[in-house]
C-alpha cells in the first residue's frame, strides 16, 4: 500500500463523523484518509516495479480545499501504534 507524501488542492482527510451512514446510523469515528486512498489506487494501475513515474486518477472526487500532509498525520493520542 502506498501512501501520499504531499497534496495540492485537497484535504487528505475526510471527517465523516456525526454524517450518516448509508444505512442512516451516525458514523463516531470515521476519518478517511483520501490523499492515502489516491496514493493506493494508483499504486495499483502502475505496479510497483514497472518503471512509470505516474498515474492519473479519475473519479475519486475528494473534498477541495488547501489541505498540508501534516494534516494527515495522525495525533499521538490516537495513534494505536506508537
Amino acid at each position: 500500500m502506498d501512501v501520499a507524501i504531499g497534496v495540492s488542492g485537497l484535504l487528505p482527510l475526510d471527517d465523516l463523523r456525526g454524517k450518516p451512514d448509508a444505512d442512516g446510523r451516525v458514523m463516531r469515528s470515521t476519518v478517511r484518509a483520501t490523499a492515502d486512498e489516491i496514493a493506493t489506487a494508483a499504486e495499483l494501475a502502475l505496479g510497483k516495479t514497472s518503471g512509470r513515474p505516474v498515474a492519473v486518477v479519475r473519479g475519486a472526487n475528494p473534498t477541495r480545499g488547501e489541505g498540508r500532509i501534516a494534516n494527515a498525520l495522525m495525533p499521538s493520542e490516537f495513534d494505536l501504534f506508537r
